[in-house]
């Protein structure tokens, strides 16, 4: 699909005037913006694609967290920082790990910068 946005954007850029302004318009804005300028249904169009898309980042990041959260509290916790730790303190080291990793996050997304990739 972003191959596909790419190659929609450079065929019609020169037409769509959002983009021929030079504003730094990025592929899927500016399919975005050319649809919702056509009518309702392709604002709503734009808004359950962006929907998706925000869902998508949300459900890989969730994935990640979840992932090396349980790796941390099954395999370093329980299996050489507390061998016979309860269930129940495997548990809340994860769910610790968990919310230190999404404040870190968070933390560290407030620095980044669209400057920052390139």
């Amino acid at each position: 699909p972003g191959i596909v946005a790419g190659l929609v954007k450079a065929t019609f850029a020169e037409s769509w005037p959002m983009v021929s302004r030079g504003d730094g318009v990025s592929a899927f804005s500016a399919i975005g913006n050319e649809l919702k300028r056509l009518g309702a249904l392709e604002y709503l169009l734009v808004s359950l694609l962006t929907c998706s898309a925000m869902a998508a980042i949300m459900s890989t990041a969730d994935s990640v967290i979840l992932g090396v959260a349980n790796a941390l509290s099954i395999d370093v916790f329980e299996g050489a920082i507390a061998p016979g730790a309860s269930q129940q303190a495997v548990v809340k080291f994860g769910t610790a790990t968990s919310c230190t990793m999404t404040a870190l996050s968070v933390v560290g997304g407030l620095f980044v910068t669209s400057a920052d990739f390139g």
